[in-house]
């Protein structure tokens, strides 16, 4: 979608959050369901979390759900605003807020016990029973009684589900807790934080001097039992049960579009306007290109992806494998680092440059001297590059990378954020090669002269939000902006 540069005006009026949540809503939950990678890409969500998986996120999105009441509130207020799934009017925070008040009105049921006791009498004597154990033991002293007692207990299904979402909630908090690396600086974890916050709601359940007495008690609250304590009359077990419910739903990846608009529409997915990183890529603009890459492949069947890994899907078409990486160095198959030449070549040949090989001679001494010296080594090499994203086509035979698809992604209106952008693609896409391996005598570059970047086997993509710009010169090389459609690169 190429436009006239002349007509724009240098500003950053960037397509609102609000608008790429709904676009990335619906896909987020389709390709979830599918079984989508998408550690790599919450990776980077905040600078003051370190997420590392789906799990972590939905921990938090779980805490942060529902509204923070009043310390006075007695109920919930009508109608109250909460970012749960639509088929739910409460959330964690406002459910938490109650909690005290309503631990005053905890159900306990009786249990019936038949216990033996010597020369002492409890309870109601049970002769039958009595007889028995005087007949089974050989002891015919008359002094030995089987007695009923009945005791008030908290233990019930009611409870055990209130007492295994408190624990649920207490794991998720100190999970989420360890996430945050400077808590002053994450403000959208406030309403659980300081002495009115809602952790010393939290706290106060889970010492409750009845409740408590359930923590050693091993019992497994099925969903079946969840499901039953969810018809309840009392809203403290009625809305624990469904908490609890979606819970479990959450951690299923059981999340459809409207889920997914509420989790995708935290504050913690866009970086504070006053904060120095503002600029930086946030993870819903990512997001949106990893997913429109993804439509133009026609409903792949995704594999498993298991284990830490850059991977975020693959899939299968005949005879080709393809590979879509977020964030990745290239890993031990490629690199984008830029060569200061290849030393390599220049030391096996003894011919060059004589200005490369001085400066040859000078980097492998530097690299010896202040190691010896001052044991202390400097890098030899360039740092690690990391395009966005890239697109791997494979043989699923051989495993060979035939062909690669870079993405250079930029969440801006201001041409010379978009000029930058390109610069960084075209020296991702150049500098591109398969590292060396035993079956291959040098590095093989992806791109041949006299034309770099109008090579069969390698594609750029510059993803933006809105810029002006003229028709891009270069056939593998391709501009799109916010609502634009990828074409296949291969």
């Amino acid at each position: 979608m190429a436009t006239d540069p002349r007509k724009s005006e240098l500003n950053d009026a960037r397509t609102p959050a609000d608008t790429l949540v709904r676009e990335v809503a619906s896909s987020f939950s389709v390709y979830l369901g599918r079984g989508i990678q998408l550690d790599p890409i919450l990776e980077d969500i905040d600078p003051t979390l370190n997420i590392e998986s789906l799990d972590e996120l939905l921990d938090i999105h779980f805490l942060l759900s529902g509204r923070k009441l009043s310390s006075e509130a007695e109920r919930r207020p009508p109608n109250l605003n909460v970012d749960v799934p639509v088929t739910m009017d409460i959330g964690v925070m406002d459910f938490m807020s109650l909690l005290q008040r309503r631990l005053r009105r905890l159900h306990t049921t009786t249990e019936r016990e038949t216990r033996v006791f010597e020369g002492e009498l409890r309870g109601r004597i049970d002769w039958q029973e009595t007889i028995k154990t005087r007949y089974r033991t050989g002891n015919s002293d008359e002094l030995t009684f089987a007695c009923q007692l009945t005791e008030e207990t908290i233990k019930m299904p009611k409870n055990l589900v209130l007492w295994e979402l408190l624990t649920t909630i207490r794991d998720s908090h100190s999970r989420a807790l360890d996430l945050i690396e400077n808590e002053s600086e994450a403000k959208w974890f406030d309403p659980w934080q300081g002495e009115t916050g809602l952790r010393s709601n939290l706290d106060a359940g889970l010492t409750d001097v009845h409740l408590s007495e359930l923590e050693n008690v091993e019992v497994q609250v099925s969903d079946r039992m969840v499901r039953t304590v969810s018809e309840a009359r009392s809203p403290l077990y009625r809305e624990a049960a469904n908490l609890l419910a979606w819970y479990r739903q959450l951690k299923r990846y059981d999340i459809d579009p409207k889920e997914a608009q509420a989790l995708l529409g935290r504050q913690l997915f866009y970086p504070d306007p006053e904060r120095e990183d503002y600029d930086e890529v946030p993870t819903i603009f990512e997001l949106y290109w990893v997913f429109k890459l993804l439509e133009a492949y026609d409903n792949p069947r995704l594999q498993l992806i298991t284990g830490p890994t850059d991977l975020v899907a693959a899939w299968r078409e005949s005879e080709t494998q393809y590979e879509l990486y977020h964030n990745w160095t290239g890993g031990d198959l490629l690199t984008f680092k830029p060569p200061i030449f290849d030393r390599e070549e220049l030391a096996d040949t003894g011919n060059g440059d004589r200005y490369l090989r001085r400066l040859d001679y000078l980097l492998t001494h530097q690299m010896e001297s202040t190691s010896a010296i001052f044991g202390h080594s400097r890098p030899s090499n360039p740092s690690e590059l990391r395009p966005d994203f890239a697109l791997l086509r494979r043989n699923t035979e051989t495993k060979a990378i035939e062909r690669i698809a870079i993405g250079e992604v930029k969440y801006t209106r201001r041409p010379p954020t978009a000029a930058d952008g390109l610069e960084e693609l075209l020296k991702y896409m150049i500098y591109a090669r398969k590292t060396r391996s035993e079956n291959e005598s040098e590095n093989s570059y992806f791109t041949n002269s006299p034309d770099h970047f109008d090579t069969r086997n390698i594609h750029g993509f510059l993803c933006l939000d809105q810029v002006p710009h003229s028709a891009v010169g270069y056939p593998s090389v391709d501009i799109l902006e916010f609502g634009d459609n990828f074409q296949r690169p291969f």
